[in-house]
């Protein structure tokens, strides 16, 4: 059961206190553009990041210096909780939840668990953390559809955002054991950062590794988001490394060029870059840098690209 807490005459400070009760670490955020931020930083809350916190006497002073501050809770590990975020067309341009209904459609249906809704229309999907040393990636699974794991946050209700609204819930569901099919897609080591991993990479060594990965009907739509995202951290998100992927999408029976377009311009890769491109084409063709049966088909692929 959540702590008890005083009752106050704000809504948002009584939902912050009664998340803390359930141990769900929060912080006073605000908006800057599309980005969420905090007021604080990890020196003003023990070195928590975002400042975030569950002593309920740090979030009364928290309230009195701004009290128009957003709740940002904290995911991952110390909330118990991670939570799967579906955009919508009308507030962002891409249609999340389409992306997700085709996961569901292709390994089963999620369960119901607690559910809110920002003010542009994004569904949030509360799921329970798999503990442990496991760690949930804070990644775009899908194009339109956010993971806030390990390191991630999200804005719980009744937070206002400035000229959009107000966030709400939308049921009173307790948080439900993620699937294990969403578990694997949002814990897979295959996506983990190395230590060692090359981020960014000239856009011939880019092009080159696209043209040996495959794109075939064994490619499924994680697979092909995972290459874009690389592609996109590879080459800063420029229009060469954009044409490189979209004429890399193009192999596939089901290639969308809107679609390819909207999914490139909604890539937010943290964890990911031009070492896992290297790291495909290397599993694709074991040793094609040095085959020079690969230069033919590095060429042909370079060449049918558009130009600059």
């Amino acid at each position: 059961m959540p702590k008890a807490a005083r009752p106050s005459d704000s809504p948002v400070l009584d939902s912050r206190l009664c998340y803390a009760g359930r141990g769900w670490p929060t912080f006073p955020a605000c908006f800057n553009g599309n980005q969420k931020l905090s007021y604080k930083s990890a020196k003003h809350s023990n070195g928590h990041a975002w400042g975030q916190t569950t002593d309920q006497d740090e979030i009364r002073r928290d309230f009195e210096r701004w009290p128009h501050a957003a709740i940002g809770i904290a995911t991952g590990s110390g909330s118990k909780l991670f939570v799967v975020e579906t955009d919508t067309i009308e507030g962002h341009n891409v249609d999340g939840a389409a992306a997700l209904r085709a996961l569901e459609a292709e390994h089963g249906a999620l369960p119901g668990t607690l559910m809110a809704e920002s003010p542009t229309g994004s569904v949030h999907r509360y799921f329970k953390h798999p503990g442990g040393d496991t760690k949930v990636r804070s990644f775009t699974l899908e194009p339109g559809t956010d993971v806030k794991g390990d390191g991630g946050m999200v804005i719980a209700p009744p937070s206002l955002r400035p000229g959009k609204g107000a966030y709400k819930w939308l049921n009173n569901n307790i948080i439900a054991d993620a699937p294990g099919w969403l578990l694997k897609l949002v814990t897979a080591s295959e996506a983990a950062p190395t230590p060692n991993e090359e981020k960014e990479a000239e856009i011939e060594r880019v092009i080159a590794a696209l043209a040996i990965i495959p794109n075939g009907d064994d490619v499924d739509r994680a697979a092909w988001v995972k290459v874009g995202m690389a592609t996109f951290a590879a080459t800063r998100g420029s229009d060469d490394g954009f044409a490189a992927f979209d004429a890399w999408s193009r192999r596939h029976k089901t290639y969308n060029e809107r679609h390819t377009a909207t999914a490139w311009k909604s890539f937010k890769p943290e964890s990911i870059g031009a070492g896992s491109l290297f790291h495909l084409a290397e599993q694709a063709w074991p040793g094609w840098q040095d085959d020079p049966r690969a230069d033919t088909i590095v060429t042909e692929f370079a060449h049918a690209l558009p130009e600059q």
